[in-house]
């Protein structure tokens, strides 16, 4: 480069001095915006919850995408909805789903908020512990339509052991401790009334041969006098479900009158039992009676899932 009057020779060029210096300043501005680095390609994932995931491609080998099947969200149970054969439910607001078998009615959701439920429920094996109690349910249909509770000789004054308050949820651990008795005294329940105990025989036995309970459920058993006393104060949240289901026969309604597995103690009577009135045609309806046990009342079983 040399200067020749006001021109400069540059790499074969001839400038001014202007459009020298302004070239030089120009390419010197371009060298410095760009990168002293590589550009690498990146992707970026964006996730729902705001967060964001980099990954720079060269460290890629391959995308894939599947498909995974996901449970659908268990339904949370509510009274009134319609319990299935295989442990599942479905709302009561629906009609029944066609394709499962409805064996019966939520009444209660959850642990009884109305009465104390101190019952260790097992599975029905009777084994395995229920880990928590989602609900209680009724049969759709009776497990027998007469039946004595029991022996008031074979009892004597001490009774089975059942609870006899009758604001409880015991029917749980009264049925237990019927079976209990029965399996001591002779060998196992039976309908014979004369020594043993024929309305617990219905509601469990009985009933499981002819409408099995799901393995996930306590099985069937014969509700405390409070639990048939609950249905009553709580049927117009159900009852109308019954006729919604083929075979269904609502708890409460003309001449139902049921054995509960609660016993009374009179003392100049010995040990009786109580009956509770679902009598749609009586005008009181919903009480709860100490009866002799030789007396025949209907059965209706429940489970608790």
């Amino acid at each position: 480069m040399f200067k020749l009057n006001t021109y400069i020779i540059y790499r074969n060029k001839i400038y001014t001095y202007e459009k020298f210096f302004k070239s030089i300043i120009c390419s010197a501005l371009v060298l410095f915006a760009m990168p002293s680095f590589a550009q690498t390609e990146q992707m970026t994932i964006h996730f729902k919850n705001g967060d964001k995931v980099v990954y720079p491609v060269t460290d890629i080998e391959e995308i894939s995408y599947s498909v995974i099947d996901t449970p659908e969200p268990v339904k949370e149970v509510e009274v009134g909805d319609y319990y299935y054969s295989d442990g599942t439910w479905s709302s009561g607001k629906e009609a029944p789903l066609a394709d499962k078998t409805c064996i019966g009615i939520v009444f209660c959701k959850g642990l009884c908020p109305e009465a104390e439920d101190d019952c260790e429920y097992k599975l029905k094996d009777g084994v395995t512990p229920l880990d928590e109690v989602h609900g209680y349910v009724v049969a759709i249909n009776n497990a027998a339509e007469s039946a004595a509770w029991g022996s008031w000789d074979a009892d004597g004054d001490e009774g089975v052991g059942t609870s006899y308050d009758q604001t409880d949820f015991r029917g749980y651990s009264n049925t237990q401790a019927i079976k209990a008795k029965a399996e001591a005294e002779a060998g196992g329940l039976s309908d014979d009334a004369d020594n043993n105990y024929p309305a617990a025989y219905y509601a469990t036995e009985v009933y499981e041969s002819t409408v099995p309970a799901p393995e996930s459920s306590t099985g069937w058993f014969l509700p405390s006098a409070f639990q048939l006393k609950y249905i009553y104060n709580h049927n117009e949240e159900f009852n109308d479900n019954f006729d919604k289901v083929e075979g269904g026969k609502a708890v409460y309604g003309r001449d139902a009158i049921y054995w509960s597995s609660s016993e009374c103690f009179k003392s100049s009577l010995r040990y009786w039992a109580y009956m509770v009135n679902l009598d749609s045609s009586n005008i009181t309806p919903g009480y709860i009676s100490n009866q002799a046990k030789k007396k025949t009342y209907e059965v209706r079983s429940i489970l608790v899932f």
